[in-house]
């Protein structure tokens, strides 16, 4: 659970920020989306 604001902030620095509405919907919804994927997305 401590990754998810971790992983909001990567997004946000990384100029993802088009990808925090849908990611965030996912995490309320449930936490099945690709976390890995999008933390490997901005490495």
């Amino acid at each position: 659970m401590a990754q998810q604001p971790f992983l909001e902030h990567s997004i946000e620095q990384k100029h993802f920020s088009f990808a925090l509405p849908p990611v965030k919907k996912s995490m309320g919804k449930s936490a099945d989306f690709p976390i890995d994927k999008l933390k490997y997305s901005f490495r």
